[in-house]
């Protein structure tokens, strides 16, 4: 997950430049350590821009061969409230990666 997290950064912004406003974002995740700082800040961010933040995590997501559950985020109502300065840097994360 570590190593995915310049991706996801990087994903985000790309998101967050596209979505419209009031619009909702689902994140496909397969593993969530909360406790992560960088994971706590993604979520932090994604409470800031969005209405409401749920993680989903239903039995139907389970991937049996691996064990690993797959966890949906889905973020309703996109704010628009994030600067253009800070939306380019989340895309620069993930091309300096």
């Amino acid at each position: 997950m570590l190593l995915q997290l310049p991706y996801i950064i990087s994903s985000l912004g790309i998101a967050f430049k596209s979505i419209a406003p009031g619009g909702t974002l689902i994140l496909f995740w397969t593993i969530i350590n909360v406790h992560v700082p960088s994971v706590m800040k993604i979520i932090k961010l994604l409470a800031f821009a969005f209405d409401s933040v749920r993680v989903v995590a239903d039995d139907i997501n389970q991937n049996f061969f691996q064990g690993v559950p797959e966890y949906y985020i889905v973020c309703n109502g996109y704010r628009n409230n994030l600067s253009t300065a800070l939306i380019n840097q989340l895309i620069q994360i993930g091309i300096d990666t």
